[in-house]
Order: structure tokens, then C-alpha cells, then sequence
């Protein structure tokens, strides 16, 4: 197991996202992003599908200028995003070129750290993600998104760890229970289980709908 735990700030790409994303501006987050900056995060989450699709929908500004500047007062903090590796930031699904074209862009404006997102957790979708992250330098963190089936205790989750884990650049996995499928004793034990097999440092992502996070 892990010697350390160390955490990633949400706060924001949560900020960005409705209710608050629609009235808050970018002088708003670079206020809270100076805050956080020394807050001892391993890195910051600025940009993910619900605050961007904000950004451009609702504000009409544009993400990467949001992240160009969250970037200028990070300090030495990495700022990161999240994609999911089908749609990006909307809702409709996009090529390959684009994909890469998106990662790219991202790191330009400073970007040091790209998580991806599939709910079908397919090696195949990560790929274009995966390579452009690695093209540009940053960090690529693949979810795993776990589900009520298989069980906790199935070996396809094992397996699915390890594809994820061996796509280019990959630093890290993340395990994610957005749905609070998992016990806590079950996740505790696949979370033991998935760094054996993988032999990276594993981000756990968690939400409460059912109030076991």
C-alpha cells in the first residue's frame, strides 16, 4: 500500500459547473485558484465536461482562456483537466484527430496533467487521449469506472486495470465510484487488488448518493 496520501482540488472545475459556474467569471476562479495554490494539492482540476460546457454555453468564454489563467497563479501546483475520451466536453461523439486536437490545445494553455474518462472503461477510446498527453509531456491519469456488476471481487476489473495502465504516458489510475456502488471494506480491497496489479499510484474518486463515500 501507498507510504502517503496526497489528494486532487476539485474545487475548481466544481465552481465551474452549475449552479455556480453560470454566474461566476474567470476573475472569480483565478481568486480561488490563488488561494488553493499553496494549499499542498498534488494538482488542481480546473476544467472537466460539466464547467466547460458552462464556460462556452452559458458564458460564452472560453475555456482555455479560464485555464490560461487559473495556470498563471497555480505557482508550481499542475493544473489539470478532465475529458471524457468519446465527447470531450459535449454530448455527442467525436473523432480521434479531435480528441488529440483538444489535448493539445489544453497543454498549450498550460495544462500539465490530462485525467480521462470512458463509462465503457475501452483501452481503445483512452488511446488518442493517452498519446497526445504523452506527445505534450503531462500527466495522463485514466478512470476506471466502476459499476454495481461485475462484483468487487470479479477479475475483469483486474484486467481492466492493467489495459488502462499500460496505455502511453499513463502516471496514475484513478478508481471511480461516482455511483457509491461499493462498500467501503470492498472498495478498500479492490483498491489493494488494483495497485498490486497495476504497480501505479491509484486516485480514488468519490461521491455520496447513497452515503457510503
Amino acid at each position: 500500500m501507498p507510504t502517503s496520501t496526497r489528494f486532487v482540488d476539485a474545487t475548481l472545475r466544481d465552481l465551474g459547473a452549475p449552479p455556480w459556474g453560470t454566474v461566476l467569471d474567470t476573475e472569480d476562479l483565478v481568486a480561488a485558484a490563488s488561494a488553493l495554490a499553496g494549499c499542498g494539492a498534488v494538482a488542481l482540476e480546473a476544467l472537466n465536461p460539466p464547467s466547460a460546457r458552462a464556460t462556452i454555453e452559458t458564458r460564452t468564454e472560453s475555456p482555455w482562456d479560464r485555464l490560461r489563467a487559473v495556470v498563471r497563479v497555480a505557482g508550481a501546483t499542475p493544473v489539470g483537466i478532465v475529458v471524457a475520451c468519446r465527447t470531450l466536453w459535449g454530448g455527442r461523439p467525436v473523432g480521434p484527430g479531435v480528441a488529440r486536437q483538444a489535448v493539445l490545445c489544453a497543454c498549450d494553455s498550460g495544462a500539465r496533467r490530462v485525467r480521462a474518462i470512458d463509462p465503457l472503461n475501452d483501452p481503445a477510446a483512452f488511446l488518442p487521449v493517452a498519446e497526445a498527453a504523452a506527445e505534450c509531456g503531462a500527466a495522463f491519469v485514466p478512470t476506471l469506472t466502476l459499476g454495481p456488476a461485475p462484483g468487487p471481487g470479479d477479475p475483469r476489473w483486474l484486467d481492466e486495470a492493467r489495459a488502462l495502465a499500460a496505455l502511453p504516458g499513463t502516471a496514475a489510475l484513478c478508481l471511480a465510484d461516482g455511483g457509491g456502488y461499493l462498500a467501503p471494506q470492498e472498495l478498500a480491497a479492490l483498491t489493494r487488488a488494483v495497485i498490486d496489479a497495476t504497480g501505479l499510484p491509484l486516485e480514488l474518486a468519490l461521491q455520496a448518493p447513497a452515503g457510503v463515500a
